[in-house]
């Protein structure tokens, strides 16, 4: 599936051909998107976005997506030439999600001047998302929770904890968040100073900055290391068999992998095996 990032336009293009395969006209023409909510998007030549003719059965529109995630359409003809496309699609992703591997990065490890972008975004995105599972949050990105007090704490699901930023409790009041703590960055929590305060019991919405700064470079390595053992066994030479581990024999990345989480070690959160 593409990768798009937010806010770029997209040229969305179909022809239309009568049962004897010649470009015709069709009585109506829409285009139908599934957006990442899930609602549907309908837009014809009398809508904004508009689908616009380019000449007998030709067609397009230019779309703007207007929230980061997949998207997916068909177009939809009807009257003379009535029919609908393959569903086809495309994926919106946030230019600045937290990463602290490159694109450039990636390619230069794996030695390669050319190959498919999105391939290798996808395969970035498994990289760091499967790390991020042992590790948690590696690059620095600010973190919006709902958060319930327990035991006289604030027990925060992106982990480590860097800084608390701001917080609210009971719908609009502002909490003084210059007298709380975080205890333990790893274990998410964040505890009023000895001797003062505490939480009532009320639901607070805290933003926060979590992740690693400096980013250790073992863990970059280990990230570079995922990406190449996915894009080894994807691309190795020909007549060169990838074997399973289920079959006796290791893969050309499962030492890659070891090395990977080798590197790993002494970052893993406290709660991952």
């Amino acid at each position: 599936m593409a990768r798009i990032p937010l806010g770029q336009p997209l040229r969305l293009s179909t022809t239309v051909k009568d049962p004897a395969g010649v470009l015709t006209d069709p009585g109506a023409i829409s285009l139908i998107i599934l957006k990442p909510d899930l609602t549907q998007q309908t837009l014809t030549t009398a809508t904004t976005p508009q689908v616009v003719r380019d000449g007998p059965g030709l067609f397009h529109l230019d779309y703007t997506p207007a929230t980061v995630g997949p998207y997916r359409y068909y177009w939809l003809t009807t009257g003379n030439a009535a029919g609908t496309t393959k569903t086809a699609g495309f994926n919106v992703t946030d230019p600045f999600v937290p990463a602290h591997i490159s694109f450039d990065d990636v390619k230069a490890r794996l030695n390669i001047t050319a190959a498919s972008d999105d391939e290798l975004q996808d395969m970035i995105a498994s990289a760091v998302s499967e790390q991020e599972q042992r590790v948690g949050a590696v690059a620095p990105r600010t973190v919006v929770e709902t958060v319930y007090p327990s035991c006289g704490r604030l027990w925060l699901s992106t982990r480590p904890v860097l800084s608390v930023t701001s917080a609210t409790y009971n719908g609009s009041n502002v909490a003084t968040v210059g007298s709380w703590t975080v205890g333990l960055p790893m274990a998410g929590d964040v505890a009023w100073p000895s001797g003062g305060g505490f939480y009532g019991a009320t639901p607070y919405v805290v933003t926060y900055v979590a992740g690693r700064s400096p980013v250790p470079q073992d863990l970059v390595e280990a990230a570079l290391l995922r990406v190449q053992a996915s894009y080894e066994t994807q691309r190795s030479p020909a007549g060169l068999p990838v074997s399973g581990i289920e079959d006796g024999a290791t893969s050309t990345a499962y030492p890659l992998i070891l090395r990977a989480q080798d590197k790993e070690a002494p970052y893993v959160l406290p709660s991952v095996a």
